[in-house]
């Protein structure tokens, strides 16, 4: 499933791949919060949020499981 924002379910996955085990949990969980936003001005910056943080602390993530924003 796509959302407007440009991560996709699967690329929440995909992460999971790259990051190590014991972070796992934690990553789900940050990724999780970008699908309980009410809006989706609040999804995006919560995608903008997630992404950048998990993106600093994994980069490897950050190359293989986000999709640019075209909107």
């Amino acid at each position: 499933m796509a959302i407007a924002t440009g991560i996709t379910e699967d690329g929440g996955r995909e992460v999971l791949g790259v990051v190590l085990k014991d972070a796992g949990e934690m990553v789900a969980a940050t990724i999780r919060t970008i699908f309980a936003q009410p809006s989706q001005s609040v999804v995006r910056a919560q995608v903008d949020t997630v992404t950048d943080m998990l993106g600093s602390q994994f980069p490897r993530a950050n190359r293989c499981c986000w999709k640019p924003r075209t909107t």
